[in-house]
């Protein structure tokens, strides 16, 4: 691969002033319902545990700077993210500016899952009382899954994190929904409030 000169860098960042039409504007809006969407969140997670939520990718600055940017600035001479990696250049090793392997997504949520436990095992006694729940969930598979709970070292076992991340999360996930809908509805049609505000602690 042929790198990016750091001098390329800023040599055409001062050009580029208005948002490129084949570059990330097609995806503009959708980045800014994302972005309220986002910041909805942040209020109710603030309201509920009064933390403050902070995000350095939606800084205003950043964010202009990336619709501007070309569809060609993502792979330069075949390389990938040529842009961060010539800014980085002369900050960081080597080693770091030109990794090509990928950062793991939540890399904690075995642990997390783990500590949840015993929150999970009241889940599935929840979908066994809960009809739409136990008729869409296979719940005895996953109580089999919990009764076989892998340890960290089984973590990144593609097996583990079909069933544990994805099917046991996600079945979790959907029953707690549609025991919340069921209520919400039943609680309408009795003339209640269709939202009910969570007292913050």
């Amino acid at each position: 691969r042929e790198h990016l000169p750091v001098d390329d860098v800023a040599r055409l960042l001062p050009e580029l002033v208005h948002p490129h039409p084949g570059g990330f504007t097609r995806d503009t809006g959708r980045m800014f319902l994302g972005a309220a969407a986002q910041a909805e969140l942040y209020t109710a997670v603030s309201a509920r545990w009064g933390i403050e939520l902070r995000d350095p990718t939606a800084d205003r600055r950043l964010v202009e700077l990336a619709v501007t940017q070309p569809e060609w600035w993502r792979r330069h001479k075949g390389e990938w993210r040529a842009i961060p990696r010539a800014a980085m250049r002369d900050v960081l090793p080597t080693e770091i500016v030109d990794r090509q392997t990928l950062g793991a997504q939540q890399p904690d949520w075995l642990d997390r899952l783990t500590v949840a436990r015993h929150e999970i095992l009241a889940e599935l006694e929840e979908m066994r009382d809960h009809h739409a729940s136990y008729d869409l969930i296979d719940v005895e598979r996953l109580d089999a899954l919990v009764a076989d709970w892998p340890d960290r070292s089984r973590m990144t076992d593609p097996r583990v994190v079909r069933e544990y991340q994805l099917a046991l999360a996600r079945a979790v996930s959907l029953s707690r929904y549609l025991r919340w809908f069921e209520g919400r509805a039943k609680r309408v049609r009795a003339g209640g409030p269709a939202v009910v505000s969570i007292p913050r602690r």
